[in-house]
């Protein structure tokens, strides 16, 4: 419940555009809000789809901008919250920027098939954690099933390799005081086999 009203007061101050100001203290990264990430990467990943679409339409806001511990994009944050319409948010939207050492402006839009430090897609990190409604944004929304991570799993086979894990244990899972994740966690990796196995 504390993170909960923690988010709430950051969501409305960054709507208030209070953390994001034109001219950062010494030191301090307008794009570094939380743990490594950004304001963007909180939003993306929070409950609020207007906090995420003032934060996109905001110029100062880095887009580009991974998280400081796997390189995570905001669509990748996106995708392990299980939040789909912040999927499809983020990636129907494109800006425009200067391309790096042209100088032209150019079109940008969020890849849903960037990876992180380990290979991961969104995808692959959808399938891992079991989440079917944000695995099945990322493909409508273009998102490669076919895509090897550095281990040379397939995010289809991440979902399959939770459901054996899992399976395993289910004795561990009775002793678990998080039962209700590790049951939701399985059920959407099912699904998500039973469902986008058989394309492969």
């Amino acid at each position: 419940m504390k993170k909960y009203l923690v988010f709430c007061l950051l969501s409305v101050l960054l709507s208030l555009r209070v953390l994001v100001c034109a001219e950062p203290k010494q030191g301090q990264e307008v794009n570094n809000v939380y743990k490594g990430g950004t304001a963007l990467h909180l939003a993306a990943g929070g409950d609020d789809i207007r906090v995420l679409f003032t934060l996109l339409n905001d110029q100062e806001i880095d887009k580009n901008a991974v998280t400081d511990d796997f390189r995570w994009t905001a669509v990748h944050v996106a995708a392990s919250k299980n939040k789909p319409e912040n999927i499809k948010e983020l990636l129907s939207y494109q800006w425009f920027a200067k391309g790096k050492g042209s100088g032209v402006t150019q079109k940008f839009r969020f890849d849903p098939n960037a990876v992180d430090c380990r290979g991961n897609t969104p995808l692959h990190i959808a399938a891992q954690l079991g989440h079917f409604e944000a695995y099945q944004a990322l493909v409508e929304q273009g998102a490669k099933q076919d895509i090897k991570n550095n281990a040379q799993k397939l995010p289809i086979d991440l979902a399959q390799d939770r459901v054996n894990a899992d399976k395993a244990n289910v004795e561990g899972w009775a002793k678990n005081q998080d039962f209700e994740f590790f049951v939701k966690r399985y059920q959407g990796c099912l699904v998500i086999v039973a469902t986008y196995g058989k394309e492969l």
